[in-house]
């Protein structure tokens, strides 16, 4: 399943790793993560005047206008439910071992 995140930007749900809400960058080390992320070949920004979240993928990072909550919300919306939630509880449960 494909999820859209903006402009004319859609991306594939089977390698996305998070979506993060930007006001989450008010910790010095979160903006250098936003940083420099923003500074490599590997980041997309879709609207630079307006960014509200921040897509992870296995291959980019995008820079969206459309906020972390509607894009999680379209993501559960039009995946594979089971499939999609498996996928995230593994997610999960590797990243508290941790």
């Amino acid at each position: 399943m494909y999820l859209h995140i903006g402009g004319d930007v859609v991306i594939s749900l089977e390698g996305l790793i998070g979506i993060f809400d930007t006001r989450i960058g008010d910790s010095a080390s979160n903006d250098t993560f936003f940083q420099r992320a923003l500074a490599s070949d590997a980041a997309h920004v879709i609207d630079p005047s307006d960014i509200k979240s921040v897509v992870l993928t296995q291959e980019s990072i995008y820079f969206s206008p459309v906020s972390s909550w509607t894009l999680k919300k379209r993501a559960f919306a039009f995946a594979d439910s089971e499939s999609f939630e498996l996928h995230l509880e593994a997610t999960h449960d590797s990243t508290e071992n941790h």
